[in-house]
C-alpha cells in the first residue's frame, strides 16, 4: 500500500454503502497518487461488505466510535505504515483573513486542511449542525473556499463563512508529515 505518494486520505463510514462507492472511485480518478483507506465505523449497513466486493483499502471498528474514533483509528493506522503527522490548530478565528493566512501557506505546501464548521445556518452547507471538509484550494479573485465535501469538489463564498450576522463556530486543522 505505500507505493503511492506519502499522503494517505482517512475515509471515516459510518453506513456510508450507498455512497462509499462513488466517493473512492472519484478519488481514485482524481487523484490516483493519493493512497487511502475506509475506518469502516462500525457500520450496519453493508459497507464492509461493499469494501470487500471491490477490494478497498480499509479498516472495520467493531462498534460505532463515532468521527473522532474513527479518525484516531486511522492516524494509528497512518503511524503504524510509516506516516507521522503533526497539526496545528487554529479554533474560532476572529476574522477570514486570520483563517487565510493559517490555510494558504499549508496549501501552497501541499498540506492538507480540515475545515470544521459547527452550526452554521447557510443552506449551502447542507447541515445545520455540523460539516466537516478537506479544503484543497481558494480562488482570491473569485474569494471562493474550494473543498472536498463526500469525494465532491465544492466552491463556496469565503464571505459567507464569516457572517457576522450568523451565529456558528469553525475549527481549522492542518496537518504535515513530521520531519
Amino acid at each position: 500500500m505505500r507505493e503511492k505518494d506519502e499522503t494517505l486520505v482517512l475515509i471515516p463510514a459510518y453506513n456510508e454503502e450507498k455512497n462509499l462507492e462513488r466517493v473512492i472511485e472519484n478519488l481514485k480518478k482524481k487523484a490516483p497518487q493519493f493512497d487511502y483507506i475506509i475506518i469502516n465505523d462500525g457500520s450496519t449497513d453493508h459497507t464492509e461488505k461493499l469494501c470487500r466486493k471491490k477490494q478497498y483499502h480499509y479498516i472495520s471498528l467493531p462498534v460505532n466510535l463515532g468521527l473522532t474514533g474513527a479518525m484516531q483509528t486511522g492516524m494509528k493506522y497512518a503511524k503504524d505504515h510509516g506516516i507521522t503527522l503533526s497539526s496545528e490548530q487554529l479554533f474560532l478565528p476572529k476574522s477570514k483573513e486570520q483563517a487565510l493566512d493559517f490555510i494558504l501557506p499549508a496549501l501552497k505546501e501541499d498540506h492538507p486542511v480540515a475545515f470544521l464548521i459547527l452550526r452554521h445556518p447557510a443552506h449551502e452547507l447542507r447541515e445545520d449542525n455540523w460539516h466537516w471538509v478537506t479544503i484543497t484550494g481558494f480562488d482570491e479573485e473569485e474569494e471562493k473556499l474550494i473543498w472536498s465535501n463526500c469525494g465532491e469538489c465544492e466552491e463556496i463564498d469565503w464571505n459567507m463563512l464569516f457572517d457576522t450576522d450568523k451565529k456558528y463556530y469553525v475549527g481549522i486543522v492542518k496537518f504535515k508529515e513530521e520531519e
